[in-house]
């Protein structure tokens, strides 16, 4: 990472085997998504980003991955141990 950039960062999410359908709930899907999410919170809690941001996540797909959250932040709390958590939604 350098700083002063948007630095983008490529994770292998689905095994080169598989064959996602387009625009299907799948549990491939929400591997994939429960993954990235993993993958940014280890990065953060190691200090090689100094900010995480997610897009939507499809809370069936989550589930089909056996992966049962409500929610971003209950991710976010369950992975960095966190008792206390609270989500902020903030618009410019």
């Amino acid at each position: 990472f350098e700083y002063g950039t948007i630095d983008g960062y490529d994770i292998p999410l689905v095994p080169a085997d598989a064959d996602p359908p387009y625009g299907k709930v799948t549990e491939v899907g929400g591997r994939a998504a429960y993954e990235a999410v993993a993958k940014v919170i280890e990065l953060a809690m190691a200090g090689e980003v100094d900010a995480t941001i997610t897009g939507p996540l499809h809370k069936e797909a989550l589930n089909l991955a056996g992966f049962y959250y409500s929610g971003h932040t209950e991710i976010y709390a369950a992975l960095t141990g966190a008792k206390r958590y609270a989500m902020m939604l903030a618009d410019g």
